[in-house]
């Protein structure tokens, strides 16, 4: 079994191409799925996938050189590379830990993956009267919802919910108990914003 600190994602990337399921539903559809899947690991994966466009975009780019020169087509775990990429790339630290073959094919083409990040990226912002760099079909992509976990210490789910209706949107507020994960709502993403100072989420 890998060691790599990317493995849970990496695995969760590759059941959603392979699978041709939503990440929501690989991740936490059968209990045993919920036991082995953890929130690192899931935001992690669905970052990956938001970006997996702009990562193809690189691996293609001049006739897929660096597909080629990273061993795309040769990789058993082609999630474990898409995460290693992501992390390498467009992640917080812009660094990969752990070690293995994967790893290494990565980090050996590091500064051409690098270079082409960036002639990717000034190609579709110049392609782009707004400057996005988002590829065309992540932009048209579905925005993920967002989540909110309840502390039933506090509260409970429904005094959430009508505090929320009553605060931000009233009944058509979109808002909903989340069918795998208890105590957690499913909010629509256009009032995430509006959350971080509501009381609620300042209180704990």
């Amino acid at each position: 079994m890998s060691t790599s600190p990317y493995h849970t994602a990496g695995k969760l990337v590759d059941r959603v191409l392979t699978e041709r399921k939503g990440l929501k539903t690989v991740a936490f559809s059968g209990k045993k799925n919920q036991q082995c899947t953890n929130k690192a690991s899931y935001a992690q994966a669905c970052e990956t996938l938001r970006h997996k466009a702009l990562l193809d975009a690189i691996l293609n780019h001049d006739n897929g050189r660096l597909g080629k020169a990273v061993q795309f087509d040769d990789t058993r775990s082609k999630g474990l590379l898409y995460v290693l990429l992501f992390e390498l790339l467009f992640g917080k630290y812009k660094n990969i830990r752990g070690g293995g073959k994967v790893k290494r094919n990565v980090i050996k083409h590091e500064k051409e993956l690098q270079r082409i990040k960036d002639v990717v990226c000034a190609e579709r912002a110049a392609a782009c009267e707004d400057g996005d760099v988002t590829p065309g079909g992540l932009r048209n992509a579905p925005v993920f919802p967002r989540y909110v976990r309840i502390n039933t210490l506090k509260t409970t789910a429904r005094e959430v919910v009508d505090t929320l209706r009553a605060d931000l949107g009233g009944d058509e507020l979109k808002i909903y108990a989340d069918r795998h994960v208890p105590d957690l709502l499913v909010l629509s993403p256009s009032i995430s914003s509006q959350l971080h100072s509501h009381d609620l989420v300042k209180s704990g």
